[in-house]
């Protein structure tokens, strides 16, 4: 198992401590946070290190070829996909009059994204310097990441990741059909008119008799996005699938998907997710190196550092966008099953090749834009 792939475990439990917090919609990418975690996890010593190294679920690899794997699986999935991923990572250190520890020029030769700041007096400066660079890094498509005063003087370590996807499907859905359909929040709850996109053609399917999976593939078929929806109607099933979801059960629908030929309806929708999961990651167990007392980032340098703040952004588009579905042509006339995603759904968008989690989230309410 490498370290990418070890990512999904703590993809679950990250979204297992998310669902409890926020309402509505959600998208995360753990494989993104968990790449710009390792350098700060590289400097960190004592029972933290512990602590990050579990709920990470890092391995027994050295610091420095973990992040050689995360850096070479980042440049071919860039390459892979051609375009429509945008990642931005950096880590802001304040600086110190203590000599930085020697191991640590090793982490800066690989990841140049670290940067030693005076937040004490310039905290205002780096969080425009900080918008700024998002903004840029992910071509306007996520914008001030950084609240106001969110840093301060006082701040210490602040990692920041960024990610925008727009992705290009492998048989794009008929733009013409996309019509005002209604969204329901199960049997007993309010409903809402929404796009609902439509397209014919073979898409992965599974279900058994509590989950329906659909899988979705992007051009190159290096991406999909895999959708679980609960068989019952109710949003108490949807709720029920949630919480019990577990990263074996990802992988058995992932290994039992078959190919089969649908008539599909699904939600057009854009996703914007925002947080500072430094008190996320803190009740997972992340607790000594979120703590001004207890912290020992020796490994970078003595002094009073710690983890002030991670914030993760990932705003994702689904479209009806991709390569012309000539297939939708040749089956049209077919008698086939039809499946519409009009309730609350759990989707993932899957690496096929190593089966990583990239985007892990949920649809409650869906909005375009």
């Amino acid at each position: 198992m490498t370290e990418i792939t070890r990512s999904n475990q703590f993809a679950f439990d990250l979204y297992d401590h998310l669902i409890g917090n926020i309402n509505g919609d959600i998208v995360i990418s753990p494989v993104f946070l968990k790449a710009v975690l390792i350098p700060v996890y590289a400097g960190l010593r004592g029972y933290g290190r512990k602590e990050m190294s579990e709920i990470l679920n890092i391995g027994e690899k050295n610091h420095i070829d973990i992040i050689d794997e995360f850096r070479l699986f980042e440049k071919n999935l860039q390459w892979e996909i051609n375009s429509g991923l945008n990642v931005f990572e950096g880590i802001w250190i304040q600086e110190s009059k203590e000599r930085l520890a020697k191991t640590y020029y090793d982490i800066l030769r690989k990841f140049p994204e670290i940067h030693f700041v005076n937040f004490r007096n310039n905290w205002g400066e780096i969080e425009v310097e900080i918008n700024r660079a998002v903004k840029i890094a992910t071509n306007d498509g996520i914008k001030d990441i950084i609240l106001a005063r969110e840093i301060s003087a006082s701040t210490k370590i602040t990692v920041i990741n960024a990610n925008y996807f727009k992705g290009l499907w492998e048989k794009s859905f008929d733009r013409d059909l996309t019509e005002m359909e209604e969204w329901k929040m199960g049997s007993h709850y309010h409903s809402k008119a929404i796009y609902m996109m439509h397209g014919v053609g073979s898409y992965g399917y599974f279900e058994d008799k509590k989950i329906r999976a659909i899988k979705i593939p992007y051009m190159s078929q290096r991406l999909s996005m895999l959708i679980l929806s609960p068989v019952g109607g109710n949003y108490s099933d949807f709720e029920f699938m949630e919480r019990n979801l577990k990263e074996h059960d990802f992988d058995k629908i992932i290994r039992k998907t078959k190919t089969r030929e649908l008539q599909l309806a699904m939600p057009k929708f854009a996703i914007n997710c925002r947080r500072n999961l430094q008190s996320v990651l803190r009740a997972m167990g992340v607790k000594d190196a979120t703590s001004p007392y207890k912290a020992n980032f020796s490994g970078i340098a003595n002094g009073n550092l710690y983890l002030s703040d991670i914030i993760q952004s990932c705003r994702i588009l689904i479209n009806e966008e991709g390569n012309k579905n000539t297939e939708s042509q040749e089956i049209k006339n077919k008698k086939l099953l039809e499946i519409k995603l009009n309730r609350p759904f759990i989707f993932f968008i899957v690496h096929n090749p190593s089966k990583t989690i990239i985007f892990m989230g949920r649809v409650i309410w869906p909005e375009w834009k």
